[in-house]
């Protein structure tokens, strides 16, 4: 897990913004939580969700938002012509190049 493929991405992100929606303190940052859980426990997390990525179901973006922002990305994509995946992971990229820059939301 010391580097990360570009198609892995997705793999590895899911899990850990899963965990972090679901497990962080309040007001928690993402960069925080992930300090706060140390790389053993980051690294078990892939770990775990690889063992889940080997069975049928997949993950998918309604398993890691609540109904409501899952409608409201639907519908945003489909005005911009994209599936509701596509425009999460723009989302997604555009927040941690922000973050690169220095520029926190």
């Amino acid at each position: 897990m010391n580097k990360v493929k570009i198609n892995d991405l997705e793999k590895v992100l899911e899990p850990f913004l899963y965990n972090w929606r679901h497990k962080r303190q309040q007001g928690e940052f993402f960069s925080n939580f992930t300090t706060r859980l140390g790389f053993n426990k980051l690294k078990e997390i892939i770990e775990k969700c690889e063992d889940l990525a080997k069975a049928p179901a997949s993950f998918n973006l309604k398993f890691f938002a609540d109904k409501d922002t899952y409608e409201a990305m639907e519908e945003l994509a489909k005005l911009q012509n994209k599936t509701a995946h596509q425009l999460t992971m723009e989302v997604i990229r555009n927040f941690v190049a922000a973050q690169q820059n220095g520029k926190s939301e």
